[in-house]
């Protein structure tokens, strides 16, 4: 059970697209787990040794126009919007809400 749970968890995790007015494209985030071989004693999985975030942008018909990996992003479990041509994550900072801000140029 412990194998094809971690197996699951490894599976690229989807965030929702959202359109952006301004460049008329939608864009997602998505993410990867990669899990180390290290395990604590009494532990069920072993720990994360990396999050690999990646940004897909799409145009109108959702045709995929470019795909990137976003190394300064570094969590799974992102809330994002788009605003102005730029994407705009949640990140919090000293438990303040702050932003990330994302400027996508062709």
């Amino acid at each position: 059970m412990e194998t094809a749970y971690q197996e699951l968890l490894e599976q690229v995790r989807f965030g929702p697209p959202v359109w952006d007015k301004t460049t008329k494209r939608y864009l997602r985030l998505s993410a990867k787990r990669i899990f180390s071989d290290i395990r604590e004693e009494g532990a069920f999985l072993p720990e994360i040794k990396e999050v690999v975030v990646y940004l897909s942008v799409f145009d109108e018909a959702f045709n995929l126009i470019a795909e990137t990996a976003i190394p300064e992003l570094s969590t799974d479990y992102v809330k994002y919007f788009s605003k102005n041509g730029k994407l705009w994550v949640f990140q919090n900072v000293d438990d303040e809400m702050g932003f990330i801000r994302l400027d996508m140029s062709e």
